[in-house]
This record gives structure tokens, C-alpha cells and sequence, in this order.
């Protein structure tokens, strides 16, 4: 018999719940996160899946059954609330996605609604920057025939969203094509190419990728 508190440390919780999930279709992190960590920001997660350019970069009509884009949306929360953009560095992180994520949601499962609207708006102004830039093709690397792959990057996403919150739609749509062309770049030089495609969870790749794509869209951004 397992006895479980309501003051058991949440990771507890959450491993019990894993390791007891055997049934014939097996709940993947998120959904066991929905089960484990109800409320205001859990339900934001499911309205803002919603969002129909979101859908259309995930080349969905609806929100998706296993709710993987409510744990991208969940992902761009957790990272950006803790990347220092002064010092670079990344907060609370220690080289592990699934307990940063599940820390992060413990901590702001209970949001009042004002910071749940803010949450949302920021996401709706975030991901319409994003689609004027990439269209329904962001977050993917480009491929040797200068398409889009067809697989989503979450490295790709992680660094392109938490730099573009920085911006305006309006500041972001008038320099899309030299941003494009800067994305275009750094996907060809080697060192941040392997930053999006190894070792992609390491705190260090984390925040090198992100010091240096924020570096260089700001350079762009002030010519």
C-alpha cells in the first residue's frame, strides 16, 4: 500500500502516478499533468492550443488529443519566466525537462486570472510575430533543398519565441525578411546548428542558444 499526503513533494506524486499508469494506453507527461495539476493555468493551456495560427504551425485543425501543444505552450512559459535576459542565464534548470516543467506548472497551477490574461496575450502577440515571419513552417530546420523539415524543433521554438517577446508584431513584421535571413545563417553555422540538434537539454546548450540568437536579432533589429 502506497500512502500519498497532501504535503508529499509533487515530483512523489507525480512518479507514483507514472509508474501506475499501465493501463492499455499509456498517459504521456502532459496528460498526467493535467490529471495532477488543475487549474487556472492548466485550463489557459487548453484555451490557447486553440489559437489558430498555433494550429497551423503544428499543421492541425483542433487542439491535439494527446495535448503535446499544450506542453510546448507550457515549455515556452517555464523557460522564458526563467531566462535572465541581463545575465544570460538560465534559473531553476538543472538539466532535466520533465521536473523544470512540472515545477514550474506546481508552482502556477493556482495564477490569478489578471496574470492568466497576461499569460494569453503575451502567447497571441508571441505566435502572430512568429507566423509573419515563418508561416505555418516555424520552429523547423531548413532542409538541403532550402524547404522546411517536416519535424518540429522545440530547441528551434524555445529561442525563437522567448526573443520575439521582446519585440512588437508591428517591429517584428517590418524586419521578417532580415530576420528570415539571419535565421537562415545561423542554421549553417556549425556550432549553432549542433545547439539545436544535441545535447539540446544540457543548461549550457540551452542558454548558449539562446544567448546567440537573442544577440543577433537584436543586432538586426536596430539597423
Amino acid at each position: 500500500m502506497i500512502l500519498i499526503f497532501n504535503d508529499s513533494h509533487p515530483e512523489i506524486k507525480y512518479d507514483i502516478f507514472m509508474r501506475l499508469n499501465s493501463g492499455s494506453v499509456r498517459l504521456n507527461e502532459q496528460e498526467l499533468r493535467n490529471c495532477l495539476y488543475r487549474g487556472n493555468l492548466n485550463d489557459a493551456l487548453k484555451e490557447m492550443a486553440k489559437n489558430p495560427k498555433f494550429l497551423a504551425i503544428l499543421g492541425l485543425k483542433y487542439p491535439h488529443k494527446r495535448m503535446v501543444d499544450c506542453e510546448m505552450i507550457l515549455r515556452y512559459f517555464a523557460f522564458s519566466h526563467n531566462y535572465d535576459t541581463k545575465t544570460g542565464k538560465l534559473k531553476n534548470y538543472k538539466g532535466a525537462t520533465k521536473p523544470f516543467l512540472n515545477a514550474f506548472f506546481a508552482t502556477n497551477q493556482d495564477l490569478p486570472l489578471k496574470q492568466i490574461a497576461q499569460l494569453k496575450q503575451k502567447f497571441d502577440n508571441v505566435i502572430s510575430s512568429v507566423y509573419e515571419v515563418f508561416g505555418d513552417k516555424a520552429f523547423r530546420k531548413l532542409s538541403d533543398e532550402e524547404g522546411f523539415d517536416s519535424k518540429l524543433n522545440k530547441a528551434i521554438m524555445d529561442v525563437i519565441m522567448i526573443s520575439f517577446e521582446h519585440y512588437t508584431f508591428e517591429e517584428i513584421k517590418a524586419k521578417k525578411v532580415e530576420i528570415f535571413d539571419m535565421y537562415k545563417r545561423k542554421l549553417e553555422e556549425p556550432k549553432f546548428n549542433i545547439a539545436i540538434t544535441q545535447a539540446t537539454s544540457d543548461t549550457k546548450v540551452i542558454e548558449y542558444r539562446l544567448n546567440e540568437w537573442i544577440e543577433e536579432l537584436n543586432k538586426v533589429m536596430m539597423v
